[in-house]
């Protein structure tokens, strides 16, 4: 019902944007994927620039789940600066 020249769907409160096709909601991210390339992704769509509004196929990329945490920051507490490091208190 969307009019030809205007943005489809709509941003969810999670930052992601939804875009519903024949009663049902689909991640724009994943329409997107399979616009470009033909196909469904195969796992998760990860955004490299980590805005989840940007859908542009260039900022997309297929991950694993393992592949996608990478992508996240790290946590406000970490004192190494590193992710996935942590002190030696043992010693």
């Amino acid at each position: 019902s969307v009019r030809p020249g205007r943005i489809a769907g709509y941003l969810r409160k999670d930052g992601y944007v939804s875009i519903r096709i024949y009663g049902r909601n689909y991640p724009a991210h994943r329409l997107a994927w399979l616009y470009v390339t033909g196909a469904w992704p195969e796992n998760q769509i990860d955004h490299i620039n980590r805005c989840k509004s940007d859908n542009r196929f260039l900022n997309l990329r297929d991950v694993t789940a393992s592949e996608n945490r990478q992508n996240i920051l790290a946590q406000k507490n970490n004192s190494s600066g590193f992710k996935g490091v942590s002190r030696d208190v043992a010693n």
